[in-house]
């Protein structure tokens, strides 16, 4: 299932289900990556908001993301370098996994696996 596109011809347009990551409550400036692993998936995000005043980017209090992965009955764990983010699933209205993050910082990997 793979599209051609011209040079700087991508558009969202062209995936056949859609974005496979829709951000629902939260604003935020962020990339998104996941990664198959044999019992799940790894969601890495990356989040570009820096506040120059406070010479970071500062936590974000909740982010919550619809992601199309094909999981049902996951058990998830947010992991981030200074500990804080927090994570937790339920089913997204459009089918999917609904992932609420908590405390989200620069860097984290949100650990999706088949409970």
């Amino acid at each position: 299932r793979v599209r051609r596109a011209a040079p700087f011809g991508f558009s969202l347009d062209l995936l056949d289900e859609g974005p496979q990551v829709r951000v629902v409550e939260g604003e935020t400036d962020v990339a998104v990556n996941i990664q198959r692993l044999s019992d799940g998936a790894a969601l890495h995000l990356i989040r570009y908001d820096y506040d120059e005043t406070a010479d970071r980017v500062p936590s974000l209090d909740r982010l919550v993301l619809d992601v199309r992965v094909p999981l049902e009955n996951v058990a998830v764990q947010g992991v981030s370098p200074e500990g804080g983010l927090a994570a937790a699933a339920e089913a997204a209205p459009e089918g999917g996994l609904r992932l609420v993050l908590r405390n989200v910082p620069l860097y984290g990997i949100v650990s999706i696996t088949q409970s």
